[in-house]
């Protein structure tokens, strides 16, 4: 079997013979070059201008792209509807956690405004306070009783401001 150099060598001799090349009997000629692989084919690009061919409608071709779009569709939707309880509950948790924060914020703000209001409305406070707001005691005679011991308890009583007019 013969390797490939000597298969393209005894092609390009016999091409060359056919061509009517001189042999010597002496052997190659040293200054003349060895052909180049496949010199002998000549290439020829020729310019097809398909502007003017118009494509004919596939009735088939478009329902089958429609078939594809609309499965395509439904695949989203089954994925969907398989993942949104999932998600659905991690939103729901996230959710249940930041409520649970917000209500230990305003039970925390609950009773720090709770003890605020109680040191605020303590009494010592507020005997403190009273001669910056030049509050005084009120005397026995400026004193009304709403419900009096000896009144009838069917009738409620009204307290009247007898200095307004």
């Amino acid at each position: 079997m013969a390797s490939q150099a000597e298969a393209f060598h005894t092609m390009a001799a016999e091409s060359k013979a056919a061509a009517g090349h001189p042999t010597s009997g002496h052997g190659p000629d040293p200054y003349r070059l060895r052909p180049l692989p496949f010199e002998d084919i000549y290439l020829f690009r020729k310019r097809i201008d398909n502007s003017g061919v118009v494509r004919l409608a596939d009735a088939s071709n478009r329902r089958r792209c429609l078939g594809d779009i609309f499965f395509a569709i439904f695949l989203i939707f089954v994925f969907w509807a398989a993942y949104f309880p999932a998600l659905y509950a991690t939103h729901a948790g996230y959710k249940l956690s930041r409520l649970r924060a917000d209500r230990e914020r305003i039970l925390a703000e609950m009773a720090s405004l709770e003890a605020r209001e109680a040191r605020l409305r303590s009494p010592e406070r507020l005997r403190e306070a009273a001669p910056a707001l030049e509050l005084t005691e009120p005397t026995p005679s400026e004193m009304v009783f709403l419900n009096p011991p000896n009144a009838p308890s069917d009738k409620p009583a009204v307290a009247w401001n007898s200095g307004a007019k």
